[in-house]
């Protein structure tokens, strides 16, 4: 019998997800979120690899119209280390965390975008009011 070790990431996981959180709940658009849910990705995987593999922000995309919610570039698709890993660890659960919240805010901002502007003309505002 051939055993594979499961990797776990939950370490790196818990010590990142909050700030991922935090600049997700932050984006003042789509397109912002988009591209830090992207950012947020490939910097968690950067250090989950330990640069064993480099990452790149179009490497996981945020695809909102999607069943899965995200894809992967084919660069780590035809990669056997990092799809080993997938297979074989938390990371797929971790990944998925990641898209809920960013869905969840995608979502939000399509229905109160009006409010966002509004909040990011109040701080710009309050800004100017203390110089």
């Amino acid at each position: 019998m051939n055993w594979v070790s499961f990797v776990n990431f939950e370490k790196i996981e818990r010590k990142c997800m909050s700030s991922i959180r935090k600049k997700v709940d932050l984006s003042e658009n789509r397109k912002d979120l988009e591209m830090v849910f992207s950012h947020s990705i490939s910097t968690f995987l950067n250090q989950a690899f330990q640069h064993s593999l480099s990452f790149s922000n179009d490497d996981v995309i945020f695809k909102p119209n999607m069943k899965v919610k995200y894809a992967l570039s084919p660069k780590l698709i035809n990669s056997k280390k990092f799809m080993e890993t997938w297979e074989h660890s938390n990371l797929p659960h971790f990944i998925n965390q990641i898209v809920d919240t960013t869905y969840h805010k995608y979502i939000h901002m399509g229905k109160h975008g009006e409010k966002t502007v509004r909040k990011i003309r109040q701080t710009d505002n309050r800004s100017l009011k203390i110089f």
